[in-house]
């Protein structure tokens, strides 16, 4: 536990530690991972749940998606009958927990401001949004983080040292054209790319 709180803002200490003593639920680290920022499972059976959080978030970062997950846990914990995983049940949950982290000593502008309007209807993926995904990026310490999320259609990307060009959005994968064969690939929006032109 000691490791997550080097990850997150230091004034969301003392708020996470009591979000997380009153909930049975396991957090952990996990290695980066291109296509997730972090996971919720859920046990019902042996009343186990289990949140795992990319190692190398930035601390805004890290404290956005732990809230999310957390949020996934309230609602797997109160709801006896199934919900959509990022429907208004989770939503309200999310923002629920978000609220008391949405302030001036906690966000820098203009995060906050990007923040507050992302919480009025939250997305299931922080890269969803690119106006809230580019305030983030501004505060990872690897500034050559780049998703293809943030690319326009049209533009040109490297990715495994091939060009491809963004044709257009479905849903969490963006339908791509590789530059020099024509063909066309689904690739995860979270996927780290460099970007070309």
């Amino acid at each position: 536990m000691t490791h997550l709180f080097q990850r997150l803002p230091e004034l969301a200490h003392k708020y996470c530690r009591s979000l997380l003593e009153a909930r049975d639920v396991e957090v952990r680290l996990h290695k980066p991972r291109s296509t997730k920022l972090g996971y919720f499972k859920a046990d019902h059976r042996n009343k186990h749940y289990k949140i795992s959080l990319n190692r190398d978030l930035s601390p805004f970062t890290c404290l956005i998606t732990l809230l999310h997950e957390m949020a996934h846990y309230d609602v797997a914990t109160s709801n006896s009958h199934r919900t959509t995983p990022h429907g208004s049940a989770w939503k309200a949950a999310f923002q629920k927990l978000m609220y008391p982290m949405l302030t001036h000593q906690v966000l820098p502008e203009p995060l906050l401001t990007i923040l507050k309007k992302h919480m009025q209807n939250p997305r299931a993926s922080l890269a969803a949004d690119p106006n809230l995904w580019e305030a983030l990026r501004q505060f990872n310490p690897d500034s050559s983080l780049y998703t293809l999320n943030a690319v326009p259609d049209g533009q040109t990307f490297t990715f495994k040292n091939k060009v491809y060009k963004r044709i257009k959005l479905r849903r969490t994968r963006v339908l791509c054209e590789h530059q020099y064969t024509g063909k066309h690939y689904l690739i995860h929006g979270l996927t780290e790319i460099s970007r070309v032109s």
